[in-house]
């Protein structure tokens, strides 16, 4: 089954209008898994906007706050890191390095040999 690959504004995935998608294929199989969609200037307008209004709240939350939210998330990808490394691997054969880095400077890696 191909995946379409909606848009993520204000916190929710939202349809796109796009009349056209990009397909995204398996480089070892060269199948195609995902399409995505390819949004005209009003679509990528609309989400530069939907980010600008939310920046001012994420700016002015105090940093120990954004630093928690992010150490989180770092932990959530920790914990999931050979899920996310065994999902990549059905799309690339071969040595794979998931390397996820957060803004503290800490990596997530690991290696699988197919």
């Amino acid at each position: 089954m191909i995946e379409t690959l909606t848009l993520f504004l204000n916190g929710k995935p939202e349809s796109s209008a796009a009349a056209e998608y990009l397909e995204l294929d398996a480089p070892a199989t060269g199948a195609t898994y995902a399409r995505v969609p390819l949004c005209d200037a009003k679509e990528v307008d609309r989400a530069v906007g939907v980010a600008r209004e939310a920046f001012p709240k994420w700016r002015d939350t105090p940093v120990v706050e954004r630093v928690r939210a992010l150490f989180r998330y770092r932990q959530i990808l920790e914990a999931e890191a050979d899920t996310i490394a065994a999902l990549q691997e059905g799309k690339q054969r071969g040595a794979l390095t998931l390397g996820l880095v957060n803004v503290v400077g800490s990596t997530i890696s690991r290696e699988t040999d197919a």
